[in-house]
């Protein structure tokens, strides 16, 4: 959580002067009980208002909370409002924990539908899951190397595509190659995911008859 925080600071500081006012607003109208901080009721008034299982709210305000005051100072408001801004406001359905760093995501449903089904990473292990039988599931950084490669495909010049051909061919610097390595990865990862979970379906399509 460190460092989501220094990374909503960065981001804060450099906004313009009237988006840290936008921001300054929020926090003003979400305090309802005090004129100087965010109390844990104001807090799960917003949050449940979005359907958020009340165990991940009171997760994510312990998290927020780094003085462990029971409030939240604009300081660490900061932290939410990156949050909120950036769509990074993710739980674990296996535990109801606010995902604070790398999980996994099954690609079919982030492809698929606006409701994404993730997972931290203790439960993904233990395969916590109660998910549909052919769920795949990649790593948020792996599933961001895929997006990138998927995007850059499907928004090729055919001249380009043939210059930087050429510009490959040349290159000895290795780079090139190994960004092809990890891209391969991640695909070949994907497959094998599905394939398993096709072979499960299988096995347990046989056992039922």
């Amino acid at each position: 959580m460190e460092d989501i925080r220094e990374v909503a600071k960065a981001y804060y500081v450099n906004l313009t002067e009237q988006q840290q006012e936008k921001a300054q607003d929020d926090f003003k109208k979400m305090k309802l009980e005090n004129n100087n901080s965010m109390s844990l009721t104001d807090f799960l008034d917003f949050f449940l208002q979005d359907n958020y299982p009340k165990t991940v709210a009171c997760s994510l305000f312990k998290d927020l909370d780094l003085n462990g005051d029971g409030s939240l100072d604009f300081d660490e408001f900061i932290t939410l409002f990156y949050l909120y801004q950036s769509k990074r406001l993710l739980y674990c359905r296996g535990c109801e924990t606010f995902l604070n760093g790398l999980y996994f995501t099954c690609i079919k449903c982030f492809d698929s539908t606006s409701n994404s089904y993730d997972l931290c990473l203790l439960c993904y292990q233990k395969k916590n899951i109660q998910h549909h039988r052919d769920a795949v599931f990649l790593d948020n950084y792996a599933l961001l190397r895929r997006n990138i490669k998927r995007s850059s495909e499907t928004a090729v010049d055919p001249v380009q595509e043939n210059d930087n051909k050429i510009k490959e061919d040349v290159d000895e610097s290795g780079q090139v190659k190994n960004d092809e390595n990890e891209d391969q990865y991640v695909s070949e990862l994907s497959d094998h995911q599905e394939n398993n979970a096709t072979h499960e379906a299988d096995l347990d399509d046989s056992t039922y008859q």
